[in-house]
C-alpha cells in the first residue's frame, strides 16, 4: 500500500507540473498576442514547448492503465492514455495559435481561443477552426494569393499535357510544423474511414485516412485558409474552388505494400473537368520514393478503382478495368513523370491522371478540390466519396450544398 500511494503521488505531481506548463504555455501565447508581432525566437521555441509537454504527458501517461484497446500500431507507436491531454495540447495550441505562427500581429489576441465562433455555422460540415482563424483571414488570404501568384505558364503547360506539375515553395514553414503534429493526432483519433495498410513484418508503418478536415481543427483551418485552394484553382483555370476532402497519408520507409495504380476520380461521386488533388508533402520526397504519374493520362476515362487494403476492385460501378499500367511500363508503352519534392512543395494533378507506384514518401496530405463544373454523380455501385448522404441529385453543382463543400478559393 505504501508503494502504492508513492506511485500515486508521484503520478499526481506529473500530472500538476503538466498542468502548470500547459498554463504557462498559454499565458505566454496570450502575451505573445498583445505585442504588435510574434518574435523569432518565440516562433521557434513554442513547437518545441509543445513537444516538450506532450513528451511529459506520454510517460506519465506510460504507467497508467487506461482501460481501453488502443489501434494496432507496431510497439513503438503504440498511443496510450495520453490522447485526451494531447488533444487538448494540440487543438488549443498547434491549432488555434496557427496564426500566431504566421506572424500575424496582435490584434488576433483572443481571450476565447478554443471556444466555439459565434459566427461559425452551426450546422456545417468542417470542424470549427476558432475565431482566431476567422480574424486571420485577410492575412492568411494574401498568403495564399501569393502562393498562387507562383503558378506560371509553364505550369499550366504542363498539367495541361502531363496531368501533374509540381509548384515550389508554397506552403510555409509554420503550416508544414502545424501539420506534422496533426499527423500524430491524426492517428490518435482515427476517424472511421481510417486504416493501417502495411504488413505485419514491415519496418514502417502505412497509414491512411481521410475528411480530417471535418473533424479536427487544424486540418479544417489549412483546408479553408491554407494555400492548396488557392494553388488547384489557379491550375485548374477556374474562378472559385470548393473543398472535396482531404486524405493523410503516412507510408514510411520500410513499407513493402505498393500504392495501386488509380485514378483519384474512380473512387468520387463527383465529375467534372475542373477536379484537382493538391499533394503536400511534409517530408523530403526523393524522386524515386514518390509517386509515378502517366503522362497524358488525364485525357482517359476514368477506370474502376480497387481497394487499397486487399487490392479487390469496387463493385457494381460499370467502369472499365484499370489497364496493366506495370506491363505497360516495362514494354514502354507508357511514359512515367516522378519528382523529387521538398516541405513547402506541392504536386498538382487532375482527378483523372494515373498514378501509384513503391515509393515510400513518408507524412503528406492530399486534398482535393472542384472548380465551377464541379457536379455531384450518382453513379451505381460502390463509392468512397462522399461518405454520407450530401442530399444532391445527379447533376447537381456541388455548390447546392455549400456545408458540406465549402468555397475555399475565389479569384478576384
Amino acid at each position: 500500500l505504501r508503494s502504492f500511494g508513492a506511485f500515486l503521488n508521484e503520478q499526481l505531481c506529473k500530472l500538476t507540473m503538466l498542468t502548470l506548463s500547459t498554463n504557462v504555455i498559454l499565458l505566454l501565447v496570450s502575451l505573445a498576442g498583445r505585442s504588435q508581432c510574434l518574435s523569432a525566437a518565440f516562433q521557434s521555441l513554442l513547437p518545441r514547448v509543445v513537444h516538450n509537454v506532450d513528451q511529459v504527458s506520454r510517460n506519465s501517461a506510460s504507467r497508467l492503465h487506461c482501460g481501453r484497446e488502443p489501434h494496432a500500431l507496431p510497439s513503438e507507436s503504440t498511443p496510450l492514455c495520453w490522447t485526451s491531454r494531447r488533444g487538448m495540447i494540440q487543438r488549443s495550441l498547434s491549432a488555434a495559435m496557427a496564426p500566431f505562427l504566421f506572424q500575424v500581429s496582435g490584434a488576433l489576441a483572443d481571450d476565447n481561443i478554443g471556444r466555439e465562433s459565434a459566427n461559425w455555422e452551426n450546422d456545417s460540415w468542417m470542424a470549427n477552426p476558432g475565431k482566431s482563424f476567422e480574424k486571420a483571414q485577410r492575412l492568411l488570404a494574401r498568403e495564399a494569393e501569393a502562393a498562387a501568384a507562383k503558378v506560371t505558364q509553364a505550369h499550366l503547360d504542363e498539367y495541361r499535357t502531363k496531368g501533374v506539375t509540381v509548384v515550389q515553395n508554397v506552403v510555409s514553414q509554420q503550416w508544414i510544423e502545424a501539420l506534422r503534429d496533426g499527423c500524430e493526432v491524426a492517428q490518435d483519433e482515427m476517424g472511421p474511414m481510417g486504416e493501417y495498410l502495411h504488413k505485419p513484418e514491415d519496418a514502417g508503418i502505412f497509414f491512411t485516412d481521410l475528411e480530417l478536415a471535418r473533424r479536427l481543427p487544424l486540418f479544417s483551418a489549412f483546408s479553408l485558409y491554407g494555400p492548396a485552394a488557392a494553388v488547384a484553382g489557379t491550375v485548374m483555370g477556374s474562378s472559385s474552388v470548393r473543398y472535396l476532402y482531404d486524405q493523410l497519408f503516412i507510408k514510411e520507409k520500410g513499407v513493402s505494400t505498393q500504392t495501386p495504380w488509380h485514378q483519384d476520380g474512380g473512387y468520387w461521386r463527383v465529375k467534372g473537368q475542373q477536379i484537382a488533388s493538391v499533394f503536400v508533402p511534409l517530408d523530403s520526397v526523393p524522386a524515386h520514393e514518390g509517386l509515378e504519374f502517366v503522362r497524358g493520362s488525364q485525357e482517359w476515362i476514368l477506370h474502376n478503382p480497387q481497394h487499397f487494403a486487399d487490392g479487390t476492385p469496387y463493385v457494381g460501378t460499370s467502369l472499365p478495368q484499370m489497364p496493366d499500367i506495370t506491363n505497360m511500363k516495362r514494354s514502354g508503352k507508357v511514359k512515367l513523370d516522378t519528382f523529387a519534392l521538398k516541405p513547402g512543395d506541392v504536386l498538382v494533378f487532375s482527378a483523372r491522371t494515373v498514378h501509384g507506384g513503391p515509393g515510400n514518401w513518408g507524412r503528406a496530405l492530399s486534398t482535393r478540390w472542384t472548380g465551377d463544373d464541379g457536379r455531384y454523380w450518382d453513379r451505381p455501385g460502390e463509392g468512397a466519396v462522399p461518405t454520407g448522404e450530401v442530399g444532391l441529385r445527379d447533376g447537381d453543382l456541388l455548390a447546392k450544398n455549400g456545408r458540406a463543400f465549402p468555397e475555399a478559393w475565389k479569384s478576384f
